[in-house]
């Protein structure tokens, strides 16, 4: 049925989660009750408006698709626009999310990890004590952790036989500050196009937002993601300001991130650098994503035309069967509960011929694609 309308368990979710508060103190029996009226209630309701439903999804399916072409194009054009080339049949492939570091680098990285954790749990564990509540608990925890520890020290032994290294490195040798500088300059590259990556998520989130309209539920929605990316990003910036105080000396300024200048697409380096290819993956990321959104409304454009015609069968099947029971006017000697199921079957029939007109009148001008 594709994305049939009313068929995903979240819509009935919302809908009955607004029954934990009234019938928090109701019996089992009673509470069974009402439960049992309220799935009533919603198949029925469900039932009746299924035509109208269906002409809904849609009429926001073209829109969407519409949008979405708009949006391949403008990335086309982006592309073009900084000299970039995109293939298109490598644009909707993800690439790798961050560059890939060497021996050397991850060595001297758990090194200085291993010398951050000796300097947090020195002194009997009262430094410890004393950044309980500010340092991230998680890295308190890997700190008095003793498991943590030997795992760590089994790494560096591992990488020192791979390496051949017989000594130890240590911070104030040529090797160290070496590998350090170029793990610096990797981890900043990888930091700015992680950055790059939850703008284009924001964007993203920002769009779908406005096109959301007034759908109260699916704006609440959207905004909840786009806060836990907005803090995502500020973690980032934060992780990408440590890096570039790295290996820098003490007295040199840092100058803190403006968050909303980024969220504008202002940002402090060149994305277009040759050096880490930004843009180039940013394209390709916004590309696959469009694309593939625009793979699932076309799919959604082939399904719904099928499920309107499931739908108007299911009608003519339910007409057939009412008429094969309905006792015919002209049956003599009919009991009062006879005449009553009749009454009661009547209606039935009339109800399902008008939702079967009125289903006809929708789909003979919807734009069926």
């Amino acid at each position: 049925m594709g994305r049939a309308i009313g068929e995903n368990p979240e819509q009935l979710h919302a809908f009955l989660k607004h029954f934990g508060s009234t019938m928090r103190y109701d019996s089992t029996p009673l509470r069974q009750d009402n439960l049992e009226d309220a799935l009533d209630f919603w198949s029925e309701e469900k039932y009746q408006n299924y035509p109208d439903l269906l002409c809904q999804a849609l009429d926001s399916a073209q829109r969407r698709l519409a949008q979405l072409c708009i949006e391949k194009t403008g990335v086309w054009q982006q592309a073009q626009a900084a000299g970039i080339s995109l293939d298109p049949d490598e644009a909707y492939v993800r690439l790798p999310t961050v560059l890939q570091t060497d021996d050397h680098l991850t060595y001297v990285k758990l090194l200085l990890e291993s010398a951050f954790l000796d300097g947090i749990s020195s002194n009997g564990g009262t430094y410890v004590a004393a950044l309980t509540g500010g340092a991230d608990h998680g890295l308190l925890a890997k700190a008095q952790s003793a498991d943590h520890r030997r795992k760590l020290e089994a790494r560096l032994q591992k990488l020192e036989d791979k390496l051949s290294i017989t000594l130890r490195w240590r911070e104030e040798d040529d090797l160290f500050m070496e590998h350090a500088q170029r793990l610096r300059e990797a981890e900043v590259q990888n930091v700015q196009l992680q950055i790059e990556k939850e703008l284009s998520w924001i964007q993203t989130l920002r769009d779908q937002r406005a096109r959301a309209g007034t759908a109260c539920h699916t704006t609440r929605l959207i905004t909840a993601r786009l806060n836990a990316r907005r803090k995502k990003l500020r973690e980032l910036l934060g992780m990408l300001s440590g890096w570039n105080a790295f290996l820098q000396p003490d007295d040199t300024p840092i100058e803190p991130f403006n968050e909303e200048a980024i969220l504008s697409g202002e940002l402090p380096w060149d994305p277009a650098s040759a050096v880490n290819g930004v843009t180039k993956e940013h394209l390709h990321l916004k590309l696959w994503r469009i694309s593939s959104e625009l793979a699932r409304t076309k799919e959604e454009l082939t399904y719904l035309p099928i499920d309107a015609m499931h739908a108007r069968t299911y009608y003519n099947m339910q007409l057939h069967q009412l008429m094969a029971v309905l006792p015919q006017p002209g049956d003599a000697h009919l009991s009062s509960e006879q005449k009553g199921e009749r009454y009661l079957l009547g209606c039935m029939l009339r109800s399902v011929c008008e939702l079967a007109s009125r289903a006809d009148s929708l789909f003979l001008k919807a734009p069926w694609v």
